[in-house]
């Protein structure tokens, strides 16, 4: 299928694909006419690329990272670039820096990525951006200026590096406009027009009222090292619109329901380290559709789902929860779940009996569960009546 693409792809001139030969290091293959979209694979580097002329219409580059002396001319020779896409090489080089000067020089460039690609310092870049990407290997730390995005008035996708290192407060600029804004800690961000304000270290709120992420509909809360518990509170207040939410990190508590925006779909909570039950909370959120609890985001022992709660969860993952020994879900609760999986609850002891009052549910996976645990759900088992009502789609 990919051929098949790639092949049509040129054939109406939409884009090409540059293979460069690992042992002579030249071009097999170069664009035909002006294509202006072009992805390079294979090579070293790319001498004979950079150093050409006729890539000056391009608008698209995908690329593997190269020599920095080899990017800054082929830089120089696609100043209409508005795509720049570096990748990881496949035999693990990878760019150390990049070319500055080169890339602010691209006055029409929109969307950066500089993901996995080994950077580990990120200087200021030009102000019509408006998707920048460094997220990196989560081994991986970036230093990150504080002012490095405080011209950036266009960015709308800002994706952090998972560990970052941060001078100061991050001073995000219209932040009005940000849609999706991942690997932030609250504790980093201050409002640009005074660097004074923002969280303190706990997240608490000294932001002035009219700072609002009024079109950001992503939002990842992760990293740094810190193991202090961060309210989440004030930041989640100030994303109305938001649909997509996940957290990576400790926190002292989840919001309220009430101070979750009504149109959240999705929440994925990771290593949050919750004590009280997420379940009587997160019930009554009337849109939410999917949602993962993982790796010790609940370190409670029971869990309720009661009655007509979850009104529209269609996707239920418990994955490492390691003290859950007890699940109750209430007649009447999850009515439109489809899709289940609980993986490595090694003390919880049964699926819950509500489950057989679900009758929308399609997809049981079991995995890295106990054997006596799969063995109650197997047919003629203890629990198999809780399930005989669904076509499994897995169980493991």
């Amino acid at each position: 299928m990919r051929d098949f693409c790639v092949e049509k792809a040129k054939l109406e001139n939409f884009l090409n694909v540059i293979n460069i030969n690992d042992e002579s290091n030249e071009e097999i293959e170069a664009p035909i006419g002006k294509v202006r979209r072009v992805a390079i694979s294979g090579g070293s580097n790319l001498v004979t690329v950079s150093r050409s002329q006729k890539y000056f219409h391009l608008r698209s580059l995908l690329t593997f990272p190269v020599r920095l002396e080899d990017q800054k001319s082929m830089l120089r020779n696609i100043e209409y670039l508005r795509v720049l896409n570096f990748l990881m090489n496949r035999k693990g080089v990878v760019m150390v820096d990049f070319p500055a000067p080169e890339i602010k020089s691209l006055i029409h460039l929109r969307f950066l990525s500089l993901r996995n690609t080994g950077v580990t310092s990120i200087p200021s870049l030009g102000n019509c951006l408006q998707t920048l990407d460094l997220r990196s290997l989560y081994y991986h730390e970036v230093n990150v200026p504080n002012k490095v995005f405080r011209n950036m008035e266009h960015l709308q996708h800002l994706f952090l590096p998972q560990l970052s290192k941060v001078r100061g407060k991050l001073q995000l600029p219209n932040v009005s406009k940000l849609q999706t804004l991942v690997n932030i800690n609250p504790v980093f961000i201050c409002d640009v027009k005074d660097p004074t304000t923002g969280f303190d270290k706990f997240g608490k709120n000294l932001m002035p009222s009219d700072f609002t992420f009024n079109c950001l509909h992503v939002l990842k809360i992760s990293q740094n090292s810190t193991d202090k518990r961060v309210d989440i509170t004030p930041v989640v207040m100030r994303c109305p619109h938001i649909y997509q939410l996940r957290i990576l990190k400790k926190i002292e508590k989840l919001p309220e329901h009430d101070k979750i925006s009504p149109h959240l779909v999705q929440l994925k909570l990771n290593e949050t380290g919750l004590e009280e039950d997420p379940m009587s909370t997160l019930e009554k959120l009337p849109n939410l559709k999917i949602l993962h609890l993982a790796s010790h985001a609940y370190t409670g022992n029971k869990m309720i789902c009661s009655v007509r709660g979850f009104p529209q969860l269609q996707s239920l993952i418990l994955v490492d929860l390691n003290n859950l020994e007890e699940w109750e879900v209430e007649q009447g609760s999850l009515p439109r779940l489809c899709h289940l999986k609980i993986s490595s609850c090694c003390k919880l002891r049964m699926v819950p009996d509500g489950v057989q009052f679900v009758t929308t549910l399609q997809k049981l996976e079991i995995i890295r569960m106990p054997e006596s645990f799969a063995d109650r759900l197997g047919e003629g088992g203890q629990d198999f009546y809780k399930i005989r009502h669904l076509v499994k789609g897995g169980q493991d």
